[in-house]
């Protein structure tokens, strides 16, 4: 199973980093800092369920505008934030589960 984790996480990288290369701020001394947002963003540190804010976003070097009309703006307050809706904290506990798991049943799904 973990091999099969480790693969999951492996492409995952290289896609984000596909996506993202030419997207990223450099640092402030200039260095390159894909390899660095790209593990932050698949590490598990941040979850699906808790979207980046701008601020977030740009703290970690993507390029992000905020800059839209005020037509855009009046549009979006029609829609409520998720967290609001599913009442999501801002930061989800991750809790980990130690039930006993059933592997040969895992070997028959594969």
């Amino acid at each position: 199973m973990s091999d099969i984790s480790r693969k999951a996480l492996k492409l995952t990288r290289h896609i984000a980093k596909e996506l993202l290369e030419g997207k990223i701020q450099p640092g402030p001394n200039g260095e390159n800092r894909l390899d660095e947002v790209v593990e932050k963003l698949v590490s598990g540190e941040m979850i699906h369920s808790t979207p980046l804010s701008a601020n977030e976003a740009k703290e970690i070097g993507l390029s992000v505008s905020t800059d839209f009309p005020e037509e855009v703006h009046e549009f979006m307050k029609l829609f409520r934030p998720v967290k609001r809706v599913w009442n999501i904290p801002s930061r989800p506990e991750v809790k980990i589960s130690r039930k006993k798991w059933n592997w040969e049943h895992e070997k028959k799904l594969i």
